[in-house]
């Protein structure tokens, strides 16, 4: 019977260390990678904004930032720039979105944040 109460008291520290990871975490907005398309699946141009557009300025700075390097890394003709620029923004980002149609292609990553509780 002890050994059950212990079990119940150490799932219950457990499930409360949990609801404070849970409930910190918060939705920061979109950074929003959209590109042009042309012809043979080419991507025409891309260019960067963000949703909310008055979000944090260490969000916006970040992204910026990584876009701006992106853009200055990537080669080769506009096709190849584009699809360079694409890759190299989406490289390790985890929660991306696509919202596509027949004129451009929407890459949304969804950006997070942790808040102190």
């Amino acid at each position: 019977m002890k050994a059950i109460v212990i079990l119940l008291v150490a799932i219950l520290a457990i499930g409360g260390e949990a609801m404070k990871v849970i409930s910190s975490y918060k939705d920061a907005g979109t950074a929003e990678l959209t590109c042009d398309k042309a012809d043979h699946g080419c991507l025409d141009s891309c260019k960067l904004s963000f949703s909310p557009s008055n979000m944090e300025d260490t969000n916006k700075t970040k992204y910026q930032e990584k876009f701006d390097q992106c853009t200055q890394s990537a080669t080769g003709d506009d096709c190849d720039r584009n699809h360079d620029v694409k890759n190299c923004f989406l490289n390790g980002e985890l929660d991306v979105y696509l919202d596509e149609d027949e004129k451009s292609i929407k890459y949304q990553v969804q950006l997070h944040e942790y808040v102190n509780i």
